[in-house]
């Protein structure tokens, strides 16, 4: 996941240099980077540390496109870019994997990263 995380945003990065929007450089990420990277893990468990690394990896593409240090700015600009954490993005893509997977509007998936709750409604 992070070589192909890293080898979509090099090639976005170098195909930037010539234009000058950081926005459209971040939608590309956004629609090439982030899928790559958080792929299967609606179906896999990750550990804190594995999230941590794979959230380290956004700033560090933020930090690339940017040349944002500080984690504090790092934090306001993700949520100022509609990237929020790692953590938020896995549970949205698990709760839409349920609804899926479910098919059955009877249900309602109510996700929270550790446990999985399906209640009827």
């Amino acid at each position: 996941m992070k070589v192909n995380f890293f080898r979509t945003l090099n090639c976005i990065y170098i195909r930037r240099k010539g234009a000058n929007s950081e926005i459209v450089t971040i939608e590309l990420l956004k629609s090439y980077c982030l899928p790559g990277l958080l792929y299967a893990t609606e179906a896999i468990s990750l550990t804190a540390t594995d999230m941590r690394i794979l959230d380290n990896y956004i700033s560090r593409a933020l930090y690339k496109i940017f040349g944002i240090s500080d984690n504090k700015n790092m934090l306001h600009m993700r949520q100022c870019l509609g990237l929020p954490s790692l953590r938020n993005m896995i549970e949205n893509r698990l709760c839409k994997f349920m609804d899926r997977l479910l098919g059955d509007r009877s249900f309602t998936v109510m996700c929270n990263v550790r446990s999985l709750t399906v209640a009827l409604v």
